[in-house]
């Protein structure tokens, strides 16, 4: 009976967590909607958009093509030799099928995804995990550059200040953990082996591989070529995603100097962890109203460029990502084998 109790315990948390997440994320967005609409028309939207420039919009795409190119020729050199086996055209499938489950579900599994795909494919679940980690590392890092540079060059609102100096922080922690762990492995792995020693020997033998794997993931940390590789690529893929913001602009007739470009990036990268509907819808825009406005172009003009930078960001990714995940169903419902080639699925 108790465990029964324990059961359903268990049962009512979860359905409550995400009932109440979603209860807050379609008030947060409805919230958004109408801070970002409150002084402008549909009218005024519409005639934002009838002067839009369809080259400019091309380019944007190309730039977010180029964005998502980086993400995975940056994680084909995170799995170093363990990845040879692994194609770019699977790495990309995942990687593309990852950021569909983060816009369209209210928490971000697409990571678990990512780990879940590729793990299976020899290299370990765990090990993907590690190359996961310092990935969002070499992001963090980019992150915290980026709004120094801009700390220096704009007198920034306290709603980005503070998520900024969120960001640093965790770069630092992050940074030193993982460093730790990279560079002293031996003397950690010797310090689990002598606290799993108080466990019994079933939890030891299950523990113990995955803490090794895990670690031997960040011996990254120590080959400075790859390295240096990887901080290349995360050079590319944040400029890339600047340069969408700002080909944005010019799409839509508005001229501002590359630092507005730069505060919507990290405005943007902040609101991720904001409740919201799927797709971040309203919230992506009022992020943009709010940099917007900020750099003096009105509400109307700023919530319309939101509209489209929030197409021209998330339409081409997720429709992809949606497309591999129904033809890897298909073939799964089929019961025939998934391959993923560099030239696509077969």
């Amino acid at each position: 009976m108790a465990k029964i109790f324990r059961l359903f315990n268990d049962k009512l948390y979860i359905f409550l967590k995400h009932y109440i997440r979603l209860v807050l994320g379609i008030l947060i967005t409805i919230l958004a909607l109408y801070l970002g609409l409150r002084t402008t028309s549909i009218g005024e939207i519409t005639a934002a958009f009838s002067n839009t420039n369809f080259v400019f919009v091309f380019l944007a795409l190309l730039s977010v093509a180029v964005n998502t190119l980086g993400k995975m020729i940056r994680w084909k050199i995170l799995m170093s030799s363990r990845g040879r086996s692994i194609s770019m055209g699977k790495i990309l499938a995942s990687l593309l099928v990852g950021q569909m489950l983060n816009t369209l579900s209210f928490a971000r599994i697409g990571d678990v995804s990512r780990i879940y795909i590729i793990g299976s494919m020899g290299i370990g679940k765990v090990f993907t995990l590690s190359t996961l980690l310092v990935e969002k590392l070499l992001d963090t890092l980019a992150y915290t550059f980026l709004f120094l540079v801009l700390l220096l060059l704009v007198r920034l609102p306290d709603w980005i200040t503070q998520s900024g100096y969120t960001f640093l922080i965790i770069g630092c922690l992050l940074t030193i953990i993982l460093l730790i762990a990279a560079f002293r492995a031996k003397w950690i792995l010797t310090v689990i082996k002598a606290l799993l020693l108080l466990f019994p020997e079933k939890f030891q033998l299950y523990f113990l591989p995955r803490v090794q794997t895990a670690l031997e993931g960040l011996e990254l940390l120590k080959n400075i070529r790859e390295i240096w590789l990887s901080s290349f690529w995360s050079a590319i893929i944040w400029s890339a995603a600047i340069i969408t913001n700002h080909l944005a602009l010019i799409a839509m007739d508005i001229y501002l100097p590359i630092t507005a470009s730069i505060f919507l990036l990290l405005g943007l990268q902040a609101g991720i962890s904001i409740p919201s509907t799927p797709g971040r819808i309203g919230v992506f825009q009022y992020i943009c109203v709010l940099v917007l406005v900020f750099f003096g172009i009105s509400q109307a003009n700023a919530f319309s460029y939101g509209i489209l930078l929030h197409v021209l960001v998330l339409f081409p990714t997720t429709l992809s990502g949606l497309i591999i995940f129904w033809i890897l169903g298909r073939s799964k419902f089929r019961g025939k084998p998934i391959i993923v080639s560099d030239h696509g699925i077969e």
